[in-house]
């Protein structure tokens, strides 16, 4: 366990419109998600609150939509899906991923550059 202001502890965190950036030697972002599976397409469909709406075709078995919002995601950040890990909500709707080499900024710019149909 580390002490109070080391490693990932509450004191490294820094909140940013929705993003929580993790200090360290390698830029990573956590992003919060609100997975709506059963779409007609796979989008990015933009912010709701803190929020970004992932839309998915997969429907919510197996982890078959976990997998389309890593990939969806991915895909609109223009990186590979292995950078992309889900951290909290496999079972709902509401997730938390990490993505790694982006700072929260990085990530928010690519994010809102366009829509995202993929």
């Amino acid at each position: 366990m580390s002490r109070k202001g080391e490693g990932f502890g509450h004191s490294s965190l820094k909140r940013e419109q929705g993003f929580v950036r993790i200090r360290g030697e390698m830029a990573s972002t956590r992003l919060t998600i609100k997975a709506q599976p059963g779409a007609r397409r796979n989008e990015v469909a933009g912010w709701r609150g803190e929020a970004l709406l992932v839309r998915v075709t997969a429907p919510p078995e197996g982890g078959k939509a976990n997998e389309a919002v890593i990939e969806t995601l991915a895909e609109a950040l223009g990186i590979t899906k292995s950078r992309v890990t889900l951290v909290r909500g496999a079972t709902s709707r509401q997730k938390v991923v990490q993505i790694e080499g982006l700072d929260a900024t990085e990530a928010k710019r690519r994010l809102d550059a366009g829509r995202h149909d993929v």
